[in-house]
């Protein structure tokens, strides 16, 4: 019993508490039956002589079923049948606890010379025969579908046969299975029960532990494909608005620019201004479009973009790459560089940093990427959820997989981001 509950803290598994409190019913019936109760200690002597042994059984009886649906791999999923097994099962658990409540408390009225007494006997009785020819029931039916009916026929007998339920009802002479004096091979049958129940519960946790897990991986991949291929719709979408901006925008200020650069040379602030909205075109071109990431790689596309700010921005950075990157898998090239691009983007918008440095570090299993500044900081917790770039980053990171860890103080701002290969 006590192993029972402790495997169900360490656990957290409910069916552990349910074999502990089994156990503890089975327990109590056969110290009930063979007169046991009497070594209890007076407060637990009190109670255990006021808690009828009939109404301990077919609380037994509805966990035992609550055991056998767990192992044999029952659900309310798989169909009426079984959802009617479970609530039919709650209520029997939930009739045992109640009436064992009203017996303590009416226990010196309710006498065996009572009429309702004799009458909820009865009626008690007629439960446990019902709960056991049930579980015969479930055992055999499981084992319909799966071709076993057999094998789960001989494993119903001897589950019902050898029930603790059984045991009582033979030994007030209810039911005659066998002599009142029969050998302690009743004990070693259950002692083996209990061990057989402990190694099945452990196995089937162990399956469901797994089986959990692969679901929560497969999920995990599906939500990253959904990820990938809304990522890749985003990209179709920002080259289609490229390709629009260029072909249309971008023809009228080139040719805004010709007339400008022929009939207007000498009004040099009209021509700087149509320069510096080219500039700006082709700048918000470039964030749009990210041309042959694959084919050029993600270094030189961080390197080629990093060198563009460092011509049109105050902020010069530095980059340093560690390891090779051109081994990163394609799934993760197009996300990782949109968090650098954001990243760079933070930087320049909010900084007032005068340098910053963007390391890109790539192992066997991992890839790190490292940003500081020496910036003006901000208050992490502030723009943890106020800050639409940051939770972009965020929201991309945790979609990879990935952590991500911010610094940031008076004297700048680091951020370390981990993703998983």
């Amino acid at each position: 019993v006590i192993g029972s509950f402790l495997a169900a803290i360490v656990a957290r598994e409910r069916i552990m508490w349910v074999y502990g409190c089994y156990v503890l019913t089975v327990v109590f019936l056969l110290m009930s039956q063979e007169l046991l109760i009497t070594i209890l200690p007076d407060p637990l002597f009190f109670i255990g002589s006021r808690i009828h042994p009939l109404l301990v059984a077919i609380v037994g009886l509805a966990l035992y079923v609550t055991i056998v649906c767990y192992l044999l791999g029952l659900n309310k999923s798989m169909g009426t049948f079984y959802r009617y097994v479970y609530r039919i099962n709650r209520g029997v658990l939930a009739y045992g606890l109640l009436s064992s409540g009203i017996y303590l408390i009416f226990f010196e009225s309710l006498t065996v010379q009572s009429q309702l007494f004799t009458y909820v006997f009865y009626l008690n009785v007629g439960l446990v025969l019902a709960m056991l020819g049930g579980i015969l029931g479930i055992i055999i039916m499981s084992g319909v579908k799966k071709r076993y009916i057999s094998l789960h026929f001989i494993i119903g007998i001897i589950a019902v046969y050898f029930n603790p339920a059984n045991y009582y009802l033979n030994y007030e002479g209810l039911i005659n299975y066998y002599p009142i004096t029969y050998p302690n091979y009743f004990y070693l049958i259950l002692c083996m029960e209990f061990a057989v129940f402990g190694i099945l519960l452990a196995w089937r946790y162990r399956k469901t532990t797994r089986q959990n897990y692969e679901l929560l991986n497969e999920k995990t991949q599906q939500e990253k494909r959904a990820y990938i291929r809304e990522l890749q719709i985003q990209e179709d979408e920002r080259n289609q608005i490229a390709r629009d901006l260029h072909d249309d925008l971008g023809a009228t200020l080139s040719a805004i620019k010709l007339v400008t650069t022929n009939s207007y040379a000498e009004d040099k602030r009209l021509t700087a201004m149509v320069a510096k909205a080219n500039s700006d075109l082709r700048h918000f071109f470039s964030k749009l479009t990210v041309d042959n990431l694959k084919e050029r790689g993600i270094v030189i596309a961080i390197a080629e973009r990093i060198e563009e700010l460092n011509v049109n921005g105050k902020t010069k950075f530095s980059f340093i790459t560690v390891g090779d990157g051109d081994q990163l898998p394609d799934d993760i090239l197009l996300p990782l560089y949109r968090i650098v691009s954001e990243l760079l983007s933070n930087i320049l918008k909010h900084a007032k940093a005068t340098e910053g440095v963007v390391q890109l570090i790539v192992d066997s299993d991992s890839v790190q990427l490292l940003t500081e500044d020496n910036g003006i900081g901000y208050d992490i917790t502030v723009l943890e959820y106020t800050g639409m770039g940051l939770r972009n980053i965020q929201d991309r990171v945790a979609r990879l997989g990935g952590e991500i860890h911010v610094s940031s103080s008076a004297s700048g701002t680091t951020s370390i981001i981990t993703v998983p290969l």
